[in-house]
């Protein structure tokens, strides 16, 4: 698929995403982007799947996925948006792959801990439902807010966000667009633990599944890990991106400029 190959050719600007190996049975999984709150750049996009297929290759029992410098992931990153994601096809590509690479990721027969700090926004809330176990720091906040930008959720986190709230707050909250405190968050499920040190407790929990045998362990995840379900969500998705409404609300067009009411 030509457009497929053009996103896998376009430039890495910034941002990256670090796998730290913290023994044969936990590793984390760190976003890093500070010139954007950890949002996902193209480069981190494209690191991504190497890191997905080092986790397949040796998957560890545990692997928490947290952002660097206190802060979670802003979505995706605008700058690259504005400039490369807009082009035809490109947000139906780009889509495609991070939905492969989350559905992946969620695959592993691994205990996924997602650590909260700071906000989760957009792409972000949708990286955040790739927890099995979700922490986040009392001040953190929570938007599902692709909705306010004329688009719709296209990281499989849609899908993922139904399993874990069921349908009707999922419907809510992704046609809402509310931004959650992280007390919000954990009063409707999304959120499993409210805490001021998401250390503390992310070392509780890690010594908990740690004593869990580890060949058994990868077993039992093995299974639990098993699901499908989210063409619908992509196809969705490859329909609002680019449209009049998402370039108006990214402030690339104005409504001077012809913006149809009826554009979906």
């Amino acid at each position: 698929m030509d457009i497929f190959k053009s996103f896998k050719g376009l430039p890495h600007r910034r941002g990256r995403l670090e796998l730290e190996r913290v023994s044969e049975r936990e590793s984390i999984l760190w976003l890093s982007n500070p010139a954007a709150r950890n949002a996902m750049s193209i480069a981190m996009m494209h690191q991504l799947k190497s890191i997905v297929e080092e986790l397949e290759n040796s998957p560890p029992n545990i692997l928490i996925i947290r952002g660097k410098n206190r802060h979670f992931c802003a979505g995706g990153d605008l700058d690259d948006v504005k400039k490369y994601l807009l082009e035809d096809g490109m947000g139906s590509a780009m889509c495609e792959w991070m939905t492969e690479m989350t559905t992946r990721l969620q695959q592993l027969p691994t205990f996924i801990i997602v650590a909260l700090e700071g906000a989760a926004v957009g792409g972000g809330a949708e990286l955040l439902t790739l927890g099995d176990w979700i922490v986040a720091e009392t001040n953190s906040k929570i938007g599902f807010v692709q909705a306010r930008l004329g688009v719709t959720t296209g990281w499989g986190g849609g899908a993922r966000l139904i399993r874990r709230i069921g349908k009707v707050r999922a419907v809510q909250l992704l046609a809402m667009s509310p931004i959650l405190s992280a007390i919000e968050a954990h009063e409707v499920g999304l959120i499993d633990h409210v805490t001021d040190s998401v250390d503390s407790i992310l070392e509780e929990q890690r010594a908990r599944l740690m004593k869990q045998p580890s060949k058994t362990f990868t077993r039992l995840m093995t299974w639990l890990h098993q699901d499908h379900e989210e063409q619908a969500e992509q196809r969705t998705f490859s329909e609002t991106w680019g449209t009049d409404e998402h370039r108006f609300a990214l402030g690339i067009l104005s409504k001077s400029s012809g913006m149809s009411e009826t554009n979906t």
